[in-house]
């Protein structure tokens, strides 16, 4: 039978809302995925269910500026005894998924995807509602001993292999990553880095699998690489919140400016979600977590 879902049939305005978003905090010179008040206070999480949000919806979250980790909508926060603070402003985050459809031409059962908005108010923004017992940000030495054990939890990990003239970089070809050595980081730098290539190798065929740039076609190879990149980027970043990392750094306006361009090109409006979701099954990978 078929689905009937009004609201959930337009999901090119949804990616195109959500990557505006992300457009203008980098315009504003803020990189979304490297963000303090992230690693201050936590990943966001639902008060209602304790679980972290996942994929775009960490960034969209991460990046209000509230001292609270924890975020619930309007009936949750009723439903805990409490309510939202009157003249308080929600934010916009989405949910996706699929749905079983019947094409209206042939009549063939086929499985579309949805984007649905939906409006959370952090836990600052209300009255009355119990709360967990504030996160303690830990120090450096607990991150990255939080950071070696992530990279340790790694299922069929690739071979690291270390010298002082290695570049960071990932070998589909080899399955090898090349990392200098921890020494020459500045303190917590190291681990972000690895977390980079390590993203990288989950794309290997033997783990979560995806495209390489050099399958595809000359001309799209460019592209390819840069939504790798961006994938990349975006699992380093969840891994460092995840681990406790401080992934804030300054970059440069290049840096800013070279993924506005990214984002902001025709064809492109559904990267920053995609990328957000891909990174996501790499973290839960590398992570070996297994979730619904």
């Amino acid at each position: 039978m078929e689905q009937v879902l009004p609201r959930l049939l337009d999901p090119m305005t949804r990616y195109k809302e959500v990557t505006d978003r992300i457009l203008r905090q980098l315009d504003a010179g803020v990189v979304p995925w490297q963000n303090p008040c992230i690693t201050e206070f936590g990943l966001p999480t639902s008060l209602a269910t304790g679980r972290t949000y996942r994929g775009v919806n960490v960034w969209l979250l991460g990046n209000t500026r509230f001292e609270s980790p924890y975020w619930l909508t309007y009936k949750q926060a009723k439903d805990k005894g409490g309510y939202i603070r009157k003249g308080e402003k929600g934010t916009r985050i989405i949910k996706y998924g699929t749905y079983d459809t019947q094409n209206e031409l042939t009549g063939a059962e086929e499985t579309k995807m949805y984007l649905q908005n939906y409006t959370v108010f952090n836990a600052n923004q209300t009255k009355d509602v119990p709360l967990p017992e504030p996160r303690k940000k830990p120090g450096l030495e607990e991150a990255v001993l939080k950071a070696e054990q992530a990279v340790r939890r790694m299922p069929n990990p690739p071979q690291i292999e270390h010298a002082k003239l290695h570049h960071p970089s990932y070998s589909r070809l080899e399955d090898l990553v090349r990392m200098p050595p921890e020494s020459v980081f500045k303190p917590g730098r190291y681990h972000s880095t690895l977390f980079h290539e390590l993203v990288h190798a989950t794309g290997h065929d033997s783990r979560v699998g995806r495209p390489h740039s050099f399958a595809k076609p000359k001309g799209e190879r460019e592209k390819a690489y840069s939504y790798e990149e961006l994938v990349a980027e975006l699992g380093s970043a969840y891994l460092c919140a995840h681990t406790g990392l401080d992934v804030t750094q300054e970059q440069s306006a290049s840096y800013i400016k070279g993924w506005a361009d990214v984002l902001s090109k025709s064809g492109n409006t559904k990267w920053i979600i995609q990328a957000s979701g891909t990174a996501q099954k790499a973290v839960d990978y590398i992570l070996d977590e297994k979730r619904e």
